[in-house]
């Protein structure tokens, strides 16, 4: 079973009306949604440029089997690294920075997810960065 450390910080952003969250220090920087240069491959958005860098970009909602999402000028697209480069997640919302503690958080081994913890009543999935970023559906 795997250990956690003391404190822990995220960024927790909403997917439809689940909440989420991943590492603070694996955040690049977020974005408002702006041109994305499409590519033939499933389950990728597009590609945008980052820092000189191609970047790709996936629509959680799409990842998560959720209904096509409607894109406006500020939806929020969370960079991030991961262990197989960086990505750029789109999310419905983008909360903000919060602290937990390891014994809030509840392990919770699964494909992408890592753990849980609740927030201000909400249950609060932990994003398992390394799998987003080698998933078949997000590298070529």
């Amino acid at each position: 079973m795997m250990k956690l450390n003391n404190n822990h910080s995220y960024l927790m952003f909403r997917v439809r009306q689940e909440w989420y969250a991943i590492p603070v220090g694996a955040v690049i920087e977020v974005l408002h949604m702006l041109a994305l240069n499409e590519v033939p491959e499933a389950g990728v958005l597009g590609m945008m440029t980052l820092r000189n860098r191609p970047v790709k970009v996936i629509d959680l909602r799409q990842l998560f089997g959720l209904s096509n999402p409607d894109y406006k000028l500020d939806t929020p697209i969370i960079a991030v690294n991961t262990n197989h480069g960086a990505i750029g997640l789109v999310v419905d919302e983008a909360e903000g920075v919060t602290q937990v503690k390891a014994d809030e958080i509840t392990v919770y081994d699964e494909e992408i997810i890592e753990g849980v913890f609740r927030f201000q009543g909400h249950m609060v999935f932990i994003l398992k960065l390394a799998q987003l970023g080698m998933s078949r559906r997000t590298t070529t």
